[in-house]
């Protein structure tokens, strides 16, 4: 170290005695130059008070890597003390004698306990780079560096993702009068207020309802017979039970109150969000928007033509248009991943599987390319056998119940060729599923560390830092999004 230079040199024991103690002297090594005790006066030291720490080393040592801070050392400097002949840097000082050690051997090492942040600030203040970084520490500080880059990138989606995938940016411009932004706030952001938060716990009760409706709905015990007797011949030439039950029948009246309140209730929550949205264009392209229409149209067709003529979905003739509405009216079931704008749990399995869509696409490329083959091997297999397997179209489904181990039984192998088919394909479908899995629990893994309270839930007065670190990747799937 630098402040050896100052030590006093200490004598040799009395077995030299004082003379040749005296007449022998030591030579230190200052940058490769050996330079005897008496010639350290000469040498320019430099004192430099980093946070409170005096560190001396000499000017050659600075000189020794140019275009940084500490080379340009002036007496004019502003952080130049001429009483105590020190410069002045409120820096880090525990970080401070790697980074002069840097200077001296061209070359930067450093702890692992060191937060990258930290050093990565401190090195930009001096001026290094990490080009100077050592081969067996580099790897260690960009890991680090890597590892805050993908916690930040998370974070972010983890709180953007309200705003980006269930409701248009809440930018209102100034001209906007402020009712129409409170509205949309208590329309859009559940923590902004508390009748915000009652508002959305209104909103799921219904969706709730809605769906438990549908369900009912389709049961016998929820439906009750036409009473006009007119109304029983359009289900005479109807055998699927089902269909015959859906158009010789009714829900019950309470049912039926039920689901026209849940119908006005959101179509008055669409037209409004509708109307005090801000950008209006980009929420009628949103998912979300086309399933609420896709439900609602079809409701209100269904119950128009009903209050106007109960009889009119009875005839024969008009059964496919009614089966087709009532399809549509099963969109109100999307209604439930508005519950992940409220709940953060959920928002993980979505951003979990939306950063594995590479992962996704792979395994089902996979699959694809292995039920082909075994289609063709299961039918050729059972070729002989006229009980099984009429064509490879058939094979196919086989094949993917197999490899994905549920195996309903429908379709099975009879000969000892079509067991070993079966039992390859099998063993593939474990192969094939396992790989991609783990990256898929790594995703879901990083965002479930994530439970933290959202900006939403943050107090105003508390701001993230934003940490100055390098862009990068988090997964093959996603890319960080510029703010």
């Amino acid at each position: 170290m630098a402040q050896y230079l100052t030590t006093h040199m200490r004598r040799r024991t009395s077995l030299l005695g004082e003379e040749k103690a005296s007449a022998h002297r030591f030579k230190l090594s200052v940058d490769g130059i050996d330079v005897s005790e008496d010639d350290l006066a000469v040498i320019d030291i430099v004192k430099l008070n980093v946070g409170g720490v005096v560190y001396k080393t000499s000017r050659r040592t600075l000189e020794n890597i140019s275009d940084t801070r500490l080379s340009h050392l002036q007496t004019s400097d502003t952080n130049y003390n001429d009483e105590t002949g020190e410069y002045f840097f409120d820096r880090n000082s525990t970080i401070f004698p790697w980074i002069l050690d840097c200077y001296r051997d061209k070359e930067l090492h450093l702890p692992r306990s060191f937060c990258a942040v930290a050093v990565e600030k401190e090195l930009l203040f001096w001026g290094l780079g990490t080009s100077y970084f050592s081969t067996c520490c580099k790897k260690a500080y960009l890991d680090s560096l890597d590892e805050i880059t993908t916690n930040e990138i998370l974070l972010q989606e983890f709180n953007e993702i309200p705003r980006e995938i269930y409701a248009v940016e809440s930018k209102i411009t100034t001209e906007e009068t402020s009712f129409r932004k409170n509205l949309w706030n208590f329309l859009d952001k559940p923590y902004s207020s508390l009748c915000a938060q009652i508002w959305s716990w209104l909103y799921l009760t219904l969706t709730a309802l809605s769906i438990f409706t549908f369900f009912i709905e389709t049961m016998p015990e929820g439906r009750v017979d036409v009473t006009s007797d007119n109304m029983t011949f359009a289900g005479a030439a109807i055998s699927n039970h089902k269909i015959r039950l859906l158009v010789t029948t009714e829900p019950h009246t309470a049912l039926m109150i039920i689901d026209v309140f849940c119908m006005v209730f959101f179509t008055i929550e669409f037209v409004v969000r509708l109307i005090v949205c801000p950008r209006r264009k980009r929420m009628i392209t949103r998912a979300m928007t086309i399933f609420d229409l896709l439900y609602l149209v079809p409701a209100w067709v269904i119950t128009l033509i009903y209050w106007a003529d109960s009889n009119f979905w009875r005839h024969s003739s008009r059964v496919p248009g009614f089966l087709v509405l009532q399809a549509f009216k099963v969109m109100r079931v999307f209604r439930i991943f508005r519950v992940m704008q409220y709940f953060r749990g959920l928002r993980i399995l979505w951003l979990a599987v939306k950063a594995s869509v590479r992962e996704l696409f792979l395994l089902a490329a996979f699959i694809l390319l292995a039920i082909t083959i075994f289609a063709c091997f299961i039918y050729c297999a059972e070729i002989a056998n006229e009980n099984t397997f009429d064509n490879a179209v058939i094979g196919l489904w086989w094949a993917l119940i197999t490899m994905t181990t549920v195996g309903y039984g429908d379709y099975f192998p009879e000969t000892w060729a079509g067991y070993i088919v079966g039992s390859v394909c099998a063993l593939t479908g474990i192969i094939l599923i396992g790989m991609p899995v783990p990256i898929i629990a790594s995703n879901f893994h990083a965002y479930y560390g994530l439970r933290i309270p959202t900006t939403e839930e943050r107090p105003e007065n508390s701001k993230q830092k934003k940490i100055p670190i390098r862009k990068r990747k988090v997964s093959p799937s996603r890319q960080p999004t510029p703010t």
